[in-house]
């Protein structure tokens, strides 16, 4: 398995924004974290999985260049896939916008073929897609899914709405799927996550 130095270096050679980079980075601190719990439950996962993918996550924002663009998970695993990482690892970094086809279909940009799911199925693509949800949620945007689970869908809508008016000129339908399927996400897993790690990391934050 590589370094976490390496696959730092890895995502800095790749072109990745140092903000990114440094997002990458907290985000795998918490992926681990919700991994070892979920261990400590007798559930396996594989923490080296855990570990490459979510310090990989968003290695695709070195092509897109912003923030808005979702396709940036496809982008990726296909450049992760090109480099001679697993599938599985690549399959992390694919699923972790929770998008199903016909949503990317919808969004454009998707290199194509499309696959048949972005949608976060094995334990450890849930884990890095959970971490993600949750640093932007709890630490970037100061909700507190513990209190109001919710907090995570509207987060993430927030987030969808920019990209829809940016991409497609028009306001995300409050409907939208994802936003159920990030909320039932984060419900399944927010008890392998202790609230006061968050609240550790939060009073950390500038």
């Amino acid at each position: 398995m590589p370094s976490r130095s390496a696959l730092v270096g890895f995502l800095r050679g790749a072109g990745c924004p140092e903000q990114k980079v440094t997002h990458c980075e907290r985000v795998a601190d918490v992926a681990l974290a919700v991994g070892r719990k979920m261990q400590a439950a007798e559930i396996p996962v594989d923490l080296g999985v855990v570990e490459i993918g979510a310090l990989l996550h968003d290695v695709g924002v070195a092509f897109t260049r912003d923030d808005l663009s979702p396709e940036h998970c496809a982008l990726g695993a296909d450049f992760l896939r090109a480099n001679g990482f697993t599938e599985t690892v690549a399959r992390c970094v694919e699923r972790h916008e929770c998008i199903a086809r016909p949503e990317a279909a919808e969004l454009g940009n998707f290199p194509q073929p499309l696959r048949d799911t972005y949608v976060p199925e094995t334990v450890e693509e849930r884990i890095i897609a959970f971490a993600d949800l949750m640093y932007f949620a709890v630490v970037e945007k100061r909700s507190d899914p513990w209190q109001d689970p919710d907090a995570v869908g509207r987060a993430s809508f927030g987030y969808m709405d920019a990209v829809f008016r940016k991409k497609l000129g028009r306001a995300v339908p409050k409907t939208y799927p994802i936003f159920a399927r990030v909320v039932a996400l984060t419900r399944t897993m927010l008890v392998y996550v202790p609230h006061e790690t968050f609240a550790r990391w939060v009073a950390k934050q500038p």
